[in-house]
């Protein structure tokens, strides 16, 4: 997919659609970033376009839903150019019009400073950055939220930062959801449906055994369920 932002002094102006990757035209210069959704049918233009602000820059671009919560996205870098190396990419999400970062794609530490990294090309990255989608996920807010992946390339004419957007909202009952499976992130493990929910309060059975999930949708263990039955270490009731 390719988007057509053209750049006037230091805004920006509304673009065209094309396929391919993603396009930025500024004045004399022109950046190309093409990128590779995989699976490419997990994504579904909404005709609509976004703009965000992040730090008193504006940055815009289309708004897709998402049918696969794990769509991944890699740069072409025979296809992108006009950019000073790989551009530094990130994760956020929207709050009101602002941009939410939640981190680069890439990252290393130089001392004891975090730095953002340029991302590999040809490398397959997440869409929606993998931690805050649990969070979503667990307190309800996964399908009303709205996913940003900003792109930082570096114009090979001037030098200066230019900024482009993909703008996702996840779609329930996507026909590319997921196949349901256990999920574990750092606050403990949780079942994800396939079709992007998952149980909360209530009792499920997977695999021939019963699992109680609470309210924000982790699995219980070592205790008694609410409704007094024991479960073990690995979340399985105790018969």
């Amino acid at each position: 997919m390719k988007f057509i932002k053209r750049l006037i002094a230091l805004g920006l102006a509304a673009g065209l659609t094309v396929a391919g990757g993603m396009t930025a035209v500024a004045e004399d210069y022109n950046i190309v970033f093409s990128g590779v959704f995989t699976p490419a049918e997990a994504i579904e233009d909404t005709g609509s376009e976004l703009t965000a602000s992040y730090y008193g820059m504006d940055f815009s671009g289309k708004l897709y839903n998402l049918l696969d919560e794990n769509t991944t996205l890699a740069m072409d870098e025979a296809q992108s150019s006009g950019m000073a190396g790989n551009p530094v990419v990130y994760w956020g999400y929207l709050d009101g019009s602002d941009f939410v970062s939640l981190g680069s794609w890439e990252s290393s530490m130089m001392g004891n400073l975090p730095m953002n990294d340029s991302i590999q090309g040809g490398k397959n990255y997440p869409v929606i950055n993998p931690e805050q989608l649990a969070k979503d996920k667990a307190d309800g807010s996964a399908y009303s939220k709205t996913y940003v992946v900003m792109i930082n390339a570096v114009n090979t004419t001037n030098y200066a930062d230019d900024y482009m957007g993909y703008f996702f909202k996840l779609k329930q009952g996507g026909t590319n959801a997921s196949a349901a499976a256990w999920k574990k992130d750092s606050a403990g493990w949780w079942y994800d449906n396939g079709d992007g929910t998952y149980p909360a309060n209530q009792w499920k059975e997977i695999s021939g055994k019963f699992y109680y999930f609470g309210a924000d949708g982790y699995m219980l263990h070592d205790t008694v369920t609410p409704d007094n039955y024991q479960v073990g270490a690995d979340g399985a009731w105790i018969q």
